[in-house]
């Protein structure tokens, strides 16, 4: 079997074998209505608490302004928000390691020397590798380090949301 032919047959191999899911273990996460990550990147699955702005229906500007204050001030919230970001470069992170991955490197010497008669001899040498690498996800390791970090994602933005929640609850029990 010629060299080709066996990198051939090892790469169809590994595609069929990562096709295989050992675990027959599937995650799904239930819809709780609260507000999800694609919600605090701007989308629109499911508002903010803030977004609602259910105390402007109260009539009291000065409580709109101190419950807006408090959500742009507020350094728990602040904090919050950067877990939420953190988690999102989690679940980055974990999906990225399901695809190949390439390295390349380059070097080059040169020497000079004089030589007979006042002639310089020289050389050059000039180094290249490069390599790319792929893990099969045979028993669904890397699939489930991904569920988990989606998981952990939707939690820190629940956690960011019943935070906003609480602190607004407070404010309005302080108000009353």
């Amino acid at each position: 079997m010629t060299p080709i032919a066996k990198t051939i047959t090892a790469t169809m191999a590994g595609l069929v074998l990562n096709g295989c899911d050992a675990t027959g273990v599937s995650v799904n996460i239930p819809s709780t209505g609260l507000e999800t990550a694609s919600s605090l990147a701007g989308g629109t699955s499911a508002p903010r608490a803030e977004a609602i702005r259910w105390w402007d229906t109260l009539g009291a500007p000065d409580l709109s302004a101190r419950i807006d204050r408090l959500i742009a001030q507020n350094p728990d919230l602040a904090a919050n928000a950067f877990r939420v970001l953190q988690r999102e470069s989690d679940v980055s992170n974990a999906t990225s390691r399901r695809l190949p991955t390439a390295t390349a490197g380059a070097s080059a010497t040169g020497q000079s020397a004089a030589g007979i008669e006042g002639v310089r001899d020289g050389t050059t040498r000039l180094d290249g590798s490069g390599a790319v690498t792929w893990e099969a996800d045979l028993w669904g390791r890397i699939a489930a380090e991904g569920d988990a970090a989606r998981a952990d994602l939707l939690a820190s933005a629940n956690d960011r949301q019943a935070l906003t929640n609480s602190l607004i609850a407070q404010m309005m029990r302080a108000y009353v």
